[in-house]
């Protein structure tokens, strides 16, 4: 027997593969089957018969692969025949792909008797006729036991040869395309699996090749790729509307030819002209068929495509809201609706967020919304809780009105423009978002209705939406069990109340209030706490959408094609009779042609494209929510999407740092912890007008800073020479500062002097130190005040210079606290905003947006003489290490094993490595700073074996309480050898860094580091 050798096909693997196979290739394969059967027994009674007989383990490397493979193809083989009658019935059907399906099953079966019978007529076969009028020819949905909306139709005939002669009844026809109720409906027949995965692929290969020949020429039928008789060039935008009509055969082939959505590439035609049942009605005498649909235009007319979408008349004004139970644990969930562009206005209640909680953690990466928030101030008598959101798009050019707080009760006013539109009766609509604790009082409400009232008016409709927690009003009678301050507000301002739903188990606590009728499609959405989220719409248009600018992707650029183009034209032909100006244009010109054509443009996307199996369970979530609310398979599907969506925010977080992208982790981390820079979208003048646009913003500013000075004529300091470092600050006495002042040119404001008073407001005086005399500094006889700030609830004279905040004894511990404060704000950001269990992310992110902070300026405050602001400080990193290894899972250790195992030093060590690293910059002249007052080179006048030049000394000595760079790091510095002082900046800092162990000294909170 001749051994094998190649491998065997897939349907003798034993795979899915034998679902594949043919019916022709069903009577040979079991004939070949028997043989190959019979001389595989043959070999192995010969091998089995052999004297002496071989051990078993000398057979094993034989008959184990004959037995194996003898049992493998011998089930797929007998699995082929198993299945031949239904490739036999596969055989005798045909199939209409993309017939859609009415409201209910009898007016859909009706339809489909209907189209069967016009296409069998349209056939003009007189066999297939006979076979339809006796009974012979059945057909149904496919699959039957499941509804959809474009299920196939299997028609089933008697024989192959009667399902050949329909199908080529209805190829035939060349003059007028067949009855078929959709444009992309077309007639084929019924597949095998195998032959779906052929067709497949004929499609992905015609449409390569159009797309490559720039034209139609190949199609797909019968999985097979032919070349059409008649060639049609691709159509572009000035000829969509005139294309001549196609047959049946090219528009199911052009259907056939077009890939799924996800996986098409970008056609090379512009756009093409096709009818829908929301378009125009067609002219008459113009058959629905006749519309053409080229090959290469199919992914030009998806329905998700812009172009599609702004054919069609503008989308209403959709709205989300939601009772959060805090936002903190959801920003996964606020990520995905603001990346979607589903709302342009999203309403939160209950969002639990305080001081330490900044905007990003609401916008995040979504640039194009604004925030506007009201936080409950919390309390010892009442703790955490409370709190409304209102996040805008800013088309809508949101405004700020006001905000409400009283006892347990929040609530904030936006107004909305619709500037975009000039066919509504009003211009504007204000929003007013609520919350009402369960536990607020009476007294509350009836504030906040004494609130609403000035804010209506008859010129613009007003909605109010939130939590009232008032579950015993029926509202749909207007009536309560006890006298209801709001549901009088109600019926005496017309309002009405538009959720017709219970949203926490059978109360209706969210409620929507609008005094216009302008809300409709009220309906349960996906919940994301215990109350059921709402969505609506308001009758009045979205805002277009903003128009892409693309721009140049520099990083897909062919730079092999750009080098050889400008490297072989002849630039001395092209400039030689052309001057200088004629010859830059020229050069200009021809290196942006080079760039058309070589670096791809951008194109307009969302923020985040979430995967398929995300999408999918957001919209069965809604659709639960819709038709089964409050239920359990509702909140099981909602927690299933929460999951999903989780997942997939870790493995973003994940693959980031696995990149290691130092820039794409920079961006991704700070659109999650800093908040967009984006212009106001609103601004309110000085006589209470509402500014819109740019121009008008301008105007306003403008003329807000020409009300006070006018353009300089000249530079009012004196000419100083140009400082050779950043830190050589020139030395300006008062009297310059006085001539600056007297030299401005006032408009208005000016007193008899000629100082414009605008500048007294800017001036404060500062004594520092203890015994100082206090005198008294004026401008215009007004005495300067000490700027008074409260320090935890105690008043202090405290100046912030150059980020650094000061008093007159130097103590620094406001500057801490701030420091601290807005450190711990981030940090908190940081852990909401992450969802990942890597604790590297954490750790880069750490030192990359929190550290520097922390660090701003240290060699000014280092509080090395103080325990207890060091441990301040210090608690910052302890307890971000802590939170990372709760968060990661990582078993509780101790604070220096955590950092030992992050690869992080203390706080208190990398002030000291900023301070000598510093000092070292003074002492080799890096920075050109006057520092007599601070210390003095002292060089010795012997050798010692320690010593260097580069020596220092203290000037003065500082109180016990305070420091300077100086004398923190005079030990140190004068210790080192002087191989080390002669070291570069840069080796330095690493050779410092590196010998912590020995150069720095005993931490003050060394005893505090092992907790």
């Amino acid at each position: 027997m001749t051994p094998l050798k190649t491998p065997l096909p897939t349907a003798a693997r034993g795979g899915t593969g034998v679902r594949y196979a043919s019916q022709e290739s069903v009577d040979q394969l079991s004939t070949k089957v028997d043989k190959m059967m019979s001389k595989l027994e043959d070999v192995l009674t010969v091998i089995s018969s052999l004297s002496p007989s071989l051990p078993p383990s000398s057979l094993s490397h034989v008959t184990t692969p004959l037995a194996s493979t003898t049992r493998h193809v011998y089930e797929a083989c007998m699995k082929a025949i198993d299945e031949k009658a239904e490739y036999a019935e596969k055989e005798k059907r045909a199939v209409i792909i993309g017939s859609p399906e009415e409201a209910t099953p009898t007016e859909t079966l009706k339809k489909d008797e209907k189209l069967v019978a016009d296409l069998i007529k349209y056939t003009e076969s007189d066999v297939v006729q006979k076979a339809f009028t006796d009974g012979k020819v059945s057909y149904h949905r496919h699959p039957s036991d499941r509804t959809g909306k474009r299920r196939p139709i299997k028609i089933a005939f008697e024989s192959k040869e009667l399902r050949d002669s329909f199908l080529n009844g209805i190829r035939s026809k060349k003059g007028h395309p067949p009855p078929l109720i959709s444009p992309s409906s077309y007639v084929r027949q019924d597949l095998t699996p195998h032959q779906l995965m052929l067709e497949r692929e004929a499609k992905s290969e015609a449409l390569t090749k159009n797309l490559s020949a720039g034209k139609i020429i190949f199609g797909v039928r019968d999985y097979t790729t032919h070349e059409a008789r008649t060639q049609t060039r691709a159509a572009d935008q000035s000829t969509a509307g005139t294309l001549s009509s196609t047959p049946l055969s090219s528009v199911s082939d052009a259907h056939s030819a077009a890939p799924p959505s996800s996986t098409r590439a970008p056609p090379s035609v512009s756009h093409v002209t096709t009818r829908t049942k929301r378009d125009d009605t067609p002219n008459k005498g113009i058959p629905l068929m006749s519309v053409p649909i080229p090959l290469v235009s199919i992914p030009l007319v998806n329905s998700s495509s812009p172009q599609f979408r702004n054919s069609r008349s503008p989308d209403p004004l959709s709205i989300f809201y939601a009772n959060c139970r805090s936002i903190r644990s959801k920003s996964h969930h606020l990520s995905f609706l603001l990346s979607s562009f589903a709302y342009r206005i999203i309403s939160l209640c209950e969002t639990w967020l305080d001081v330490s909680d900044s905007d990003p953690l609401l916008i995040g990466q979504s640039p194009e919304f604004l925030s506007f928030r009201n936080d409950r101030v919390i309390s010892d008598e009442y703790g955490r809780g409370g709190g409304v959101a209102l996040i805008v798009h800013n088309s809508l050019s949101p405004a700020l009105v006001s905000s409400f707080s009283s006892l347990l009760f929040e609530a904030i006013t936006v107004d909305l423009h619709i500037d975009y539109r000039n066919d509504l009766p009003f211009r504007k609509i204000r929003f007013i978002t609520v919350y009402r604790s369960p536990s607020s009082p009476a007294q509350s409400l009836s504030s906040f209705i004494a609130y609403l009232t000035p804010l209506l008016s008859s010129d613009f409709p007003c909605i109010i939406l939130g939590d009232f927690n008032l579950p015993h009003i029926d509202w749909l009678g207007l009536s309560s069990p006890s006298q209801n301050d709001l549901l009088d507000f109600v019926s005496d301002h017309h309002f009405s109340q538009f959720v017709p739903f219970p949203t926490r188990f059978n109360n209706f606590l969210d409620l929507v209030f609008c005094d216009r009728d302008i809300i409709h499609n009220v309906s349960p959405l996906l919940p994301i706490s215990d109350h059921l989220s709402v969505g609506f719409e308001l009758r009045i248009p979205s805002p277009p959408p903003r128009h892409h600018v693309p721009s140049r992707v520099y990083r897909l650029a062919d730079w092999t094609t750009i080098n050889s183009c400008i490297f072989n034209h002849d630039w001395t032909v092209a400039l030689r009779d052309l001057n200088a100006t004629d010859s830059f244009i020229y050069f200009v010109e021809f290196v942006n042609n080079v760039l058309d054509s070589c670096v791809p443009l951008s194109k307009p996307s969302s923020l985040r494209r979430y995967p398929r199996n995300v999408k999918i369970l957001f919209s069965k979530s809604n659709h639960l929510a819709r038709i089964a609310p409050n239920s359990l398979a509702c909140h099981k599907m909602a927690q299933r999407f929460n999951s999903a969506l989780l997942d997939y925010h870790c493995y973003l977080e994940n693959r980031i740092v696995t990149t290691s992208n130092s820039k794409a982790f920079y961006k991704f981390c700070t659109g999650k912890l800093k908040a967009p820079k984006s212009t106001p979208s609103a601004i309110v003048n000085s006589n209470g007008s509402t500014l819109l646009t740019n121009t008008d913003k301008c105007v306003a500013f403008s003329e807000f800073f020409c009300s006070a000075f006018s353009y300089p004529q000249h530079s009012p300091l004196p000419p100083v020479p140009t400082p050779s470092t950043i830190f050589d600050i020139p030395f300006v006495t008062p009297v310059d500062i006085l001539c600056a002042f007297r030299s401005l040119s006032p408009k208005v404001n000016v007193t008899p002097d000629n100082i414009p008073r605008v500048s007294e407001t800017k001036c404060n005086i500062v004594h520092y130190g203890l015994h100082n005399p206090r005198r008294i500094f004026t401008i215009n006889n007004v005495p300067l005040a000490e700027p008074i700030v409260k320090d935890r609830n105690i008043e202090k004279v405290i100046v912030k210079d150059l980020g650094v905040h000061f008093s007159p004894t130097l103590p620094f511990s406001y500057h801490i606290y701030k420091v601290v404060l807005k450190a711990r704000t981030k940090m908190n950001l940081m852990f909401k905003s992450f969802h990942s269990k890597c604790p590297i992310i954490y750790s880069k992110a750490f030192t990359t947006f929190i550290l520097p902070n922390i660090e701003y300026c240290s060699v000014i405050w280092n509080p090395t003489s103080s325990v207890k602001l060091t441990k301040e400080l210090e608690r910052v990193q302890r307890d971000f290490t802590r939170r990372l290894y709760s968060r990661c899972g990582l078993p509780p250790v101790s604070y220096s094993e955590r950092l030992r195992d992050l690869k992080l030093t203390t706080l208190e060590q990398r002030r000291f490595v900023t301070d000598i690293v510093f000092l070292h910059s003074i002492i080799h002249k890096r920075y050109l700073l006057d520092v007599s007052s601070l210390l003095i080179t002292a060089p010795l006048n012997r050798t010692l074996r320690n010593g260097h030049p580069l020596r220092i000394s203290l000037p003065f000595l500082p109180h016990n309480s305070q420091s300077t760079l100086a004398s923190r790091a005079i030990s140190t510095w004068n210790s080192l050898e002087p191989s080390s002082v002669a070291l570069p900046h840069d080796p330095f800092r690493k050779f410092i860094s590196s010998s912590l162990s020995t150069l720095f000294p005993t931490s003050v909170i060394h005893k505090w580091l092992d907790l």
